[in-house]
């Protein structure tokens, strides 16, 4: 098809936050500035089995390795202050309180 943008070039490329259709890099600055689209998908949002392809593998892969770098680094600050021993047993303590209560019910 077109481009969403401009009308007259055919389409190459695909808004993973919106799925507008552009023909160059001026159409997708064009697409962000008219529509304020970040161009980001939403990374937490439900996507079926088949729109489920190697982008949005890519995008989850890096999803879980941002939280695990986010958890890394939450338990690098815990330890410096103090804290991180305490703070991850009690969430574990918690958790595993939680597993034992839904075992019993």
């Amino acid at each position: 098809g077109a481009c969403g943008v401009c009308g007259v070039a055919a389409a190459r490329y695909r808004c993973p936050g919106c799925g507008a259709v552009t023909c160059s890099v001026v159409c997708v600055r064009g697409h962000k500035e008219a529509t304020k689209c970040s161009g980001k998908r939403t990374r937490e949002e439900f996507v079926s089995k088949s729109g489920y392809d190697a982008a949005t593998w890519m995008s989850d892969l890096q999803l879980l390795q941002d939280s695990h770098d986010e958890l890394r680094f939450a338990k690098s600050h815990a330890s410096r202050n103090g804290c991180g021993s305490v703070v991850l047993r009690n969430s574990q303590n918690g958790a595993r309180k939680q597993h034992q209560q839904r075992a019993r019910e």
